[in-house]
């Protein structure tokens, strides 16, 4: 149902997309950890998002960061 909606969604404010092409670019979305044991900080890599990925996540609120950032402090 959730898929059906989403499909509707993107379409309506974006471009036609199958479920399938929708599922495979949302799993494409990918965040390294890298840990620094020195200063003994986490950090967050993402990776690069393809154009309708990004499209995606805003036609469904959710904001994304393009540059690495820190997780936590330990």
């Amino acid at each position: 149902m959730l898929t059906r909606y989403l499909e509707h969604r993107v379409r309506v404010q974006f471009k036609k997309l199958s479920p399938k092409k929708i599922k495979n670019l949302l799993l494409g979305v990918q965040t390294s950890i890298f840990v620094s044991q020195e200063k003994k900080i986490k950090y967050a890599l993402p990776s690069n998002m393809k154009v309708e990925t990004k499209r995606i996540y805003t036609l469904m609120g959710v904001k994304t960061k393009t540059t690495p950032y820190i997780l936590e402090k330990f």
